[in-house]
C-alpha cells in the first residue's frame, strides 16, 4: 500500500523526522494510525460508560476518588519495593 502525505502536513512530518520523533514517513503514518485507533477505543469506552450511567449503574464521586487513591497508594508502595 502506498500513501501520499498531504502537502499541508509534509512540513510537520519532515520536522518530526528531523527532531528524531519518528524515523521516516512510514513510522509517522503508523504512529498516527495507532493514535487514531486508541482514540476510537477510548470513544467506545466513554460511550459504554455513559450508557452505564444512564442506566443508573455509575459510581459516586467518593467511590471513584477512593479507588484512584487506593491505586496510587499501591503504585507508590510497589515503586518503594524496587
Amino acid at each position: 500500500m502506498s500513501v501520499d502525505i498531504p502537502s499541508d502536513l509534509s512540513p510537520q512530518v519532515s520536522q518530526l523526522i528531523a527532531q528524531g520523533v519518528v524515523k521516516n514517513e512510514v513510522e509517522a503514518v503508523t504512529e498516527g494510525l495507532k493514535l487514531l485507533l486508541k482514540r476510537e477505543s477510548l470513544r467506545r469506552d466513554v460511550n459504554l460508560a455513559l450508557e452505564s450511567l444512564r442506566r443508573g449503574e455509575g459510581h459516586t464521586e467518593e467511590e471513584v476518588y477512593d479507588d484512584l487513591f487506593r491505586e496510587l497508594d499501591e503504585q507508590i508502595r510497589a515503586q518503594g519495593s524496587d
